[in-house]
């Protein structure tokens, strides 16, 4: 049986998360990365490209605004992000990919437009 829930201990080190911050993260879906080298969106959008507070301000950017991973418009806050894509905010015209540092956290790195 799958698990609908994670503990933030029991996350992967490569996702970017403060130690003891709170009990409960977001599991992503499966898709095309594993959890290991991915983080859900709603992680990417508060953590990585830092343009939420929380999960709730996420949330409402996600289902109102348009959000595009590889150029598709996504939704559900559960959509795993991984290694080498790029999330891109059309109305303010910004791209990041997402890639690792040099301890293998994952990281969000501003592009130009065409590089997107």
């Amino acid at each position: 049986m799958v698990k609908k829930h994670l503990k933030q201990m029991a996350a992967p080190t490569s996702w970017p998360l403060k130690r003891k911050d709170s009990v409960y993260v977001t599991r992503p879906t499966p898709g095309a990365h594993p959890m290991s080298t991915g983080i859900p969106l709603v992680l990417a959008l508060t953590n990585l490209v830092k343009v939420a507070k929380n999960t709730k301000e996420a949330k409402h950017i996600l289902y109102h605004e348009e959000v595009l991973v590889d150029q598709k418009r996504r939704t559900d806050p559960r959509f795993i992000v991984g290694f080498f894509d790029t999330i891109t905010f059309p109305k303010s015209k910004e791209s990041f990919r997402v890639l690792r540092n040099e301890k293998g956290v994952l990281i969000a790195h501003a592009i130009d437009a065409k590089e997107a």
